[in-house]
């Protein structure tokens, strides 16, 4: 297991894999997907962790951490198979307090918004957003969700204090199309100066990026 954390990345996969795949070594189970979840936090490949291992796995008893872990991800694989209700099976399966658990209700909320089924998702996004153990990553994600759902509404106002918690530290090239999906809302509000203030912002930035490069 320490192959990981010295840096062998290639290497700690296939043993990890091996590990939880054909139970070499049961006795390490969980501590081996303990480590397979930090390496899934960053870019790895997907065929053999998400789909080969953790997608089709039947792990036996687990520690509930462990258990989150699986659980979200197996359901992700049902929502991509188009099989919603195995997917809430396994949702359900997740602690509340657990950081899975705002995932798991973005995923879902996605889900139902490309189903077209807007007022459950827009419960879905709020529960994710107000759920005490979701990260600023996942809070934006709800949040950008809720705003350009009440934009294509016209809900200008409301839309645009929903855009104005996304929590952005500094505007960046990653971040602009938040920005300028600000502009359009003040536009729409009538609110031309401020319309303008963001296309210049933007404006700059961009003239920055160039001279850096």
């Amino acid at each position: 297991l320490s192959l990981a954390r010295l840096g062998f990345s290639h290497a700690a996969v296939e043993y990890l894999f091996n590990v939880a795949k054909n139970r070499t070594r049961p006795e390490i189970l969980p501590d081996a997907l303990a480590e397979i979840e930090a390496l899934m936090k960053k870019p790895h490949d997907e065929d053999l962790l998400d789909r080969a291992l953790i997608a089709d796995g039947e792990f036996g008893y687990l520690p509930a951490g462990v258990v989150d872990f699986v659980a979200y991800h197996q359901g992700l694989r049902e929502l991509r198979d188009e099989k919603a209700a195995w997917a809430e099976r396994l949702f359900g399966k997740i602690r509340e307090e657990s950081p899975y658990r705002p995932l798991s209700l973005h995923a879902l909320a996605v889900h139902r918004l490309r189903r077209n089924s807007t007022t459950e998702a827009v419960l879905l996004f709020r529960r994710a957003l107000a759920h005490p153990s979701a990260d600023r990553e996942i809070r934006n994600q709800a949040r950008l969700a809720l705003a350009r759902i009440l934009y294509e509404n016209q809900r200008w106002d409301a839309a645009l204090a929903l855009y104005e918690g996304v929590e952005v530290p500094e505007l960046s090239t990653a971040e602009a199309s938040v920005f300028l999906e600000k502009a359009w809302t003040h536009y729409w509000l009538g609110d031309f100066r401020k319309t303008m203030g963001i296309l210049y912002a933007l404006e700059a930035h961009y003239a920055k990026v160039v001279v850096a490069s």
